[in-house]
């Protein structure tokens, strides 16, 4: 059982939800649910604060878009997030056992999905998505919370499941993160993050002493600094629902090889993890992405796609075709992907091409991690 769930909200908006998640833990055996709205007068806030992260298990971010945009927040989170990858070296937990404090968001209405922390937060937990603003004493969000405690290890003796399937959420749960991007928007992008990196990539070729009309060597080139080995983001998608994907993307810069000109090749790998699916009314059972979507869910599954890369090191731009992919339903053919570096690298922006009659429908952005 936890002993302590921190609830880190924003006081002006969500404190009636606080207050309804607090009620309901406690009446299931928790022994304390902490939120700031009930320190006294005279208290040194910050000091609880800091207290209240370091002896909690659990980290319950509240998560609309105040709380994206309060600074006061951001301090919880980065607080929680740092004893939460040290925890192992603090002697808090140990290897095999789940670092601490443990994150279960819950995502409102209306979250910028895209936000730097909220990205790295969902590119590797689940998300308890919530339909309405507020979390009322009887909503189906409680429940669900109560099944993500007990599946991470959590005793919750007086929580009694009936095992009924929570009802889907409606679409305004995350219509606001998950519509489509236009194809000028994805190319206005795309252009804006390649002209950062430009500059970049002539004068470090220029200082590493590749020859315009030779090719690239890898040892010579700083492109290899620039490109990191790991990035974390999500994609949104509107096939058959709307769909938000957890994505994790690896380049093996152990085996980069010359390519044609000003060009570099190298494997890589691309897994997806279901975050949320939230489903089209009109969909028919028979549908392709309903089959999908529910073997995908019922499986629990990654989908790891293999990658071949070539890197343009004059343009900053990756073409990554995909050789095969790994998962439990096989429905999916390989993708392709355009992907461009910006930020010194440390931002990666995509686009996918999925099945669809347009050429590149998705666009997402990663960060290395």
């Amino acid at each position: 059982m936890p002993s302590c769930v921190m609830i880190s909200l924003h006081v002006g908006s969500s404190r009636g939800s606080a207050e309804a998640i607090k009620a309901y833990l406690l009446s299931l055996g928790v022994p304390e649910v902490w939120i700031c709205t009930e320190m006294g007068g005279g208290a040194d806030f910050r000091a609880a604060i800091h207290n209240a992260v370091d002896s909690c298990d659990v980290f319950l971010p509240l998560m609309n878009q105040q709380w994206a945009d309060s600074g006061e927040c951001y301090d919880e989170y980065s607080l929680a997030r740092r004893k939460n990858l040290t925890s192992f070296e603090r002697g808090v937990t140990s290897k095999g056992q789940p670092r601490k404090p443990v994150f279960v968001p819950i995502a409102l209405p209306g979250l910028d999905w895209s936000a730097p922390h909220i990205e790295v937060l969902a590119s590797y937990t689940n998300f308890l998505v919530h339909d309405q603003a507020t979390v009322a004493p009887d909503a189906p969000i409680l429940k669900a919370l109560a099944r993500s405690l007990k599946s991470l290890g959590f005793a919750l003796p007086k929580f009694e499941d009936d095992g009924a399937p929570l009802s889907v959420a409606p679409s305004s749960a995350i219509a606001a993160s998950a519509n489509s991007v236009s194809p000028a928007e994805q190319l206005t992008a795309l252009i804006g993050a390649a002209m950062t990196l430009l500059p970049q990539l002539k004068s470090g070729a220029g200082q590493g002493g590749v020859e315009e009309d030779t090719a690239v060597e890898i040892k010579d080139t700083d492109y290899s600094k620039v490109l990191k080995p790991r990035y974390m983001g999500i994609l949104q998608q509107n096939y058959g629902g709307q769909m938000v994907w957890a994505l994790e993307i690896e380049f093996d810069k152990s085996r980069m090889e010359p390519g044609a000109k000003n060009h570099i090749t190298f494997p890589g790998a691309i897994t997806y993890s279901l975050l949320n699916h939230v489903e089209d009314a009109s969909m028919e059972e028979h549908d392709y992405w309903h089959k999908w979507v529910m073997e995908h869910i019922a499986n629990k599954s990654n989908d790891v796609e293999t990658l071949q890369c070539d890197l343009d090191v004059t343009a900053g731009l990756i073409i990554a075709k995909g050789v095969s992919v790994t998962q439990e339903c096989n429905l999916i053919a390989a993708d392709e992907y355009r992907l461009v570096l910006s930020v010194q690298g440390r931002t990666l922006t995509g686009l996918s091409k999925g099945t669809t009659k347009v050429p590149y429908d998705s666009t997402f952005r990663a960060k290395a991690f």
